[in-house]
């Protein structure tokens, strides 16, 4: 398995929910389904300050806890989105689709091997300096995200193009 962690990249677009308490729940996706019940977050597309470039991207900045995605991203992963997870859709003021990917969870991360840094009073993980995952059986998923009460990250085993934060050694 190869770990991968979202990274913001500077002057392309970030998202800002409308709505502070929707910031939960995009904490919340667990991977268990919710398209029944969805009711899209409504979201702005927004420069990361006033200095830099507001170039448009196929996975747009909310945070590393949440994959958002333009049309583009879900047209050209679909077969490996719905095979693990499910993309639901976001409401823009400016006509462009967004979506976000609510991932199949796994528990795989062996913090007691790993270099974490945790938010204060809480257990929830900020960062991972080092990281190793424990023998898991993924079920055949190929994308799936870690729970958010360990590690806000993504794992791949098709070579997707985010960067490796964790190994299995």
């Amino acid at each position: 398995m190869v770990i991968y962690q979202p990274m913001v990249a500077e002057g392309y677009e970030w998202i800002n929910a409308l709505r502070d308490g929707d910031y939960e729940v995009f904490l919340q996706l667990d991977g268990k389904p919710r398209a029944s019940t969805w009711q899209p977050i409504a979201v702005r597309r927004v420069r990361a300050d006033k200095r830099q470039a507001f170039l448009s991207s196929d996975f747009p900045w909310l945070g590393g806890h949440a994959l958002v995605m333009r049309r583009s991203a879900v047209d050209t992963l679909r077969d490996t989105l719905d095979e693990n997870g499910e993309v639901l859709p976001l409401s823009t003021d400016d006509g462009v689709e967004l979506f976000v990917l609510n991932a199949r969870v796994i528990d795989a991360l062996d913090e007691a091997r790993s270099s974490l840094l945790k938010f204060p009073g809480t257990n929830r993980i900020m960062r991972t300096a080092t990281g190793r995952a424990r023998e898991h059986d993924e079920g055949g998923m190929s994308l799936h995200a870690f729970s958010a009460a360990t590690l806000p990250d993504f794992a791949g085993s098709r070579g997707e193009r985010l960067s490796p934060v964790l190994d299995e050694s």
